[in-house]
């Protein structure tokens, strides 16, 4: 049993008392930085791009790496915060963002955030470039390149969707790099390192209908946590619909 498993604080366990204390954190960074135009997950700019979960959905930015790609990087005329915050706390923003979107915005501060976002079905996705579909040609191209770490103008050429969210070269590495964070989703096979000839490759074989051994071979790191085919179709079916 963990040591801290029997304290309590106020009748809360101990580790309650922390996800509630990180919660309390992510809301006062939202107030700090978002509230003015987002107060209660409206938005005073444009109210066909609220924080509620339909327009999150609608406008491509219903998970924790395209939220924190745009709250990084900015969208006319939203300023970016990457040089106030850091890459954990704007992925907590974001985590705050999706459960609050999920709630109706009525969450209660006290509910944990990681059960509510798996209720919505906002965890995240391998839509790179946002525009509904998850396709070899295009995600699976952009994300290939960058693991191989091609930047710039080289990253997106002929890998966009004409009908795209993310479009432009800061949508683009914004959003992969923090799929590819110990908070995103980019890490197939469960090691701690996303890698282009395992987690890149078992992605564009999967996107090309490629299934069964065939679909890991050679294709998984030696210390997986995800290492079999089923463990492997599973996670990735997740993630791409």
């Amino acid at each position: 049993m963990n040591k801290h498993s029997s304290q309590t604080i106020a009748g809360l366990s101990f580790t309650a008392v922390l996800s509630i204390t990180n919660v309390f954190a992510n809301e006062v960074l939202f107030q700090k930085y978002c509230s003015a135009c987002h107060s209660n997950g409206g938005n005073i700019m444009d109210p066909e791009k609220t924080l509620s979960q339909e327009h999150l959905t609608k406008n491509g930015i219903d998970n924790i790496g395209s939220i924190s790609a745009l709250v990084s990087t900015g969208k006319t005329p939203m300023p970016a915060f990457g040089k106030h915050l850091s890459d954990e706390e704007i992925a907590e923003v974001a985590k705050y963002v999706l459960n609050q979107a999920c709630a109706n915005w009525s969450a209660s501060e006290l509910e944990p955030i990681e059960p509510i976002l798996e209720q919505c079905g906002t965890a995240g996705n391998f839509d790179i470039d946002g525009n509904g579909e998850v396709d070899a040609l295009t995600d699976g191209l952009l994300m290939m390149r960058y693991l191989f770490g091609i930047r710039g103008n080289a990253l997106i050429e002929n890998a966009v969707a004409n009908n795209c969210n993310r479009c432009t070269v800061l949508e683009i590495e914004g959003f992969i790099q923090l799929e590819s964070s110990p908070t995103g989703n980019f890490d197939i096979d469960g090691n701690g390192e996303i890698d282009a000839l395992t987690d890149g490759l078992s992605m564009m074989r999967y996107l090309f209908g490629i299934r069964g051994n065939a679909l890991i071979e050679d294709a998984v790191a030696n210390n997986c946590n995800r290492c079999t085919v089923l463990e492997i179709e599973t996670y990735l079916q997740g993630y791409i619909q």
